[in-house]
């Protein structure tokens, strides 16, 4: 396996909560991401913030955003207002959240590949019988083919 970090983008990670944080209305161009395809956890948590607020149907902004972490006891965790600010100055558009939640959807499932690929070559190295192992490999496939039909 490698050394080097899993892929990811950060930089697409940031644009998409600052594109809701910018404009609460993407949250319904991506209702293929989940809180996991981030990469990184902070951005995890800022994302599932996002989405519970979405579903009491309040707006979507730095304000509602900082209420909610700092009610689950997230807010200093991620960072604080200071990072939901910088999130908002660095994000080049709002125009562009499904464009940049696919590149974290991606990057999330190329991840995922990676992991699969691993606990197969695990299995393998460890069970004597072949066929139970192609099952095995294919099971893990299925799963990861089910993440890309809700892409």
């Amino acid at each position: 396996m490698r050394a080097d970090a899993p892929p990811h983008d950060i930089g697409a990670e940031s644009a998409i909560l600052g594109s809701l944080l910018i404009d609460s209305e993407n949250i319904k161009e991506i209702p293929f991401l989940e809180a996991p395809d981030f990469f990184i956890p902070e951005n995890q948590l800022i994302f599932e913030a996002c989405l519970e607020i979405a579903k009491r149907g309040e707006p979507i902004d730095q304000i509602t955003a900082a209420r909610q972490l700092k009610d689950k006891d997230h807010l200093e965790e991620v960072g604080g207002v200071s990072y939901l600010s910088s999130l908002v100055a660095l994000c080049p558009t709002s125009l562009h959240a499904k464009y940049y939640a696919r590149i974290v959807r991606n990057l999330a499932i190329r991840r995922r590949l990676i992991s699969a690929g691993q606990q197969i070559i695990d299995w393998a190295c460890e069970e004597a019988d072949a066929k139970t192992g192609v099952e095995f490999a294919e099971n893990i496939i299925s799963r990861l083919r089910k993440d890309l039909s809700i892409s």
